[in-house]
């Protein structure tokens, strides 16, 4: 009797697409991805939209069911693109995450980009790739020219540090990281009048302790601060460590 090989079956990946939170990050446009494995097989082409439901909109996850196809290995790289329907067509995708639950894998795709309509992008599994071994050098040289333009510099203080000339939206914090720093200004304000009015005046040094409580942590150099090492160390290095100089003598009083 000769023996009977099964066919490899079909499985399904878990596509995970998660949009950025950030103002007008959502789309209503048609978006379509294809996955590589390790050996370059790809997927079909599979539409990540769902009937009757509002999709890729800002901050949110959305969930897809996605045939590999028979004999598909591990993702290991991703192309996806949209069209420009709808009204909000602009799109900030943070990341793909695709799961195999048959191998008990996780595939992580970091984008972090506004995707522009009809254009493909090629995203290596945590988008690492050395730049002579990407083999998709002309869309690294296209977004190399589109940073270029982006990230103009200005050096507002003569021998001062270069500055960025107008901060681009892709570095820009989120709306909720953005209400994170307001409840922990609010916060801060308020421990800083609880302190100053639970507080008397310094007469010591040990005095400043007192002024650490509530959500004020203690700093380490409060223990040592005043060791030749420590007075030799901020004498060198000054407020700003990034601004360092010889010094070659010590400056008259």
């Amino acid at each position: 009797m000769g023996r009977i090989w099964s066919r490899p079956e079909e499985r399904e990946l878990t596509v995970h697409v998660i949009t950025g939170d950030r103002k007008r990050a959502g789309t209503d446009a048609n978006v379509w991805l294809i996955l590589y494995d390790e050996k370059g097989q790809a997927t079909e082409s599979f539409k990540l939209n769902r009937t009757l439901h509002n999709d890729h909109e800002r901050g949110a996850t959305c969930t897809f069911f996605f045939p590999s196809g028979v004999g598909f290995g591990q993702p290991m790289k991703a192309e996806f693109w949209r069209d420009s329907f709808g009204l909000g067509h602009n799109w900030f995708l943070e990341r793909i995450v695709v799961e195999d639950k048959t191998h008990g894998s996780e595939h992580i795709f970091p984008v972090h980009r506004w995707v522009k309509p009809e254009r493909h992008y090629i995203i290596y599994e945590y988008d690492c790739c050395l730049p002579q071994e990407d083999e998709h050098q002309e869309q690294r040289r296209t977004e190399l020219k589109e940073y270029r333009k982006l990230y103009q510099y200005v050096q507002n203080i003569e021998d001062g540090p270069v500055q960025i000339k107008q901060l681009p939206d892709d570095e820009q914090f989120s709306e909720d990281y953005k209400w994170d720093i307001v409840k922990c200004k609010g916060r801060f304000i308020l421990d800083t009048r609880l302190i100053r009015w639970t507080t008397d005046k310094w007469e010591s040094i040990c005095d400043l302790k007192k002024v650490y409580k509530f959500n004020l942590v203690v700093p380490n150099c409060l223990e040592y601060w005043n060791e030749d090492r420590w007075f030799g160390l901020q004498r060198v290095q000054g407020v700003n460590p990034v601004l360092i100089k010889l010094c070659k003598e010590i400056p008259e009083k």
